[in-house]
């Protein structure tokens, strides 16, 4: 099922992960489910979190933000618990919708990621399928975050 694209719609997704198998699965992924909403999306990925932390800053500075990130946990450098920390401590970055992937299904390491910051913690998902549907929800979370931000009365 296939809707209109609207102003709206994510566009630009930042990927932080150091799998290359993982982050090849996710991305073709997001591009099904853009594809789905009608619309494309521009996809950058990083390999560990100081590497992406030093490009939101870059993108901040000419204002090409992602709509959303997708931070896996477990990465070299900069893991995904210190980058939802160095991301969420810097007040012009710090509301940019962040999900977690993981493959870890315990309680604990999704609570701490929630406690740093995540927005919603998702376990990687096995099948092609599965991560299209995630994606879809990646979607919609972000479209959601928007018209939230877009209706709070100013400070």
């Amino acid at each position: 099922m296939s809707r209109t694209a609207g102003a709206d719609e994510p566009k630009n997704v930042l990927i932080i992960e150091d799998d290359p198998d993982d982050a090849f699965l996710l991305e073709r992924a997001l591009i099904r489910a853009a594809a789905n909403a009608g619309t494309t999306v521009s996809i950058k990925r990083f390999g560990d979190g100081w590497e992406a932390i030093r490009a939101v800053g870059r993108a901040d500075v000419v204002g090409e933000l992602p709509d959303f990130i997708v931070v896996d946990l477990n990465m070299p450098v900069m893991d995904g618990m210190r980058f939802l920390e160095v991301l969420r401590s810097d007040l012009r970055l710090g509301t940019l919708p962040t999900y977690v992937l993981t493959t870890s299904d315990r309680p604990e390491i999704h609570r701490a990621a929630y406690e740093r910051g995540a927005d919603c913690v998702f376990q990687k998902p096995d099948t092609h399928l599965a991560h299209v549907e995630l994606a879809q929800l990646m979607f919609a979370a972000a479209r959601f975050e928007r018209a939230r931000r877009a209706t709070r009365p100013p400070r």
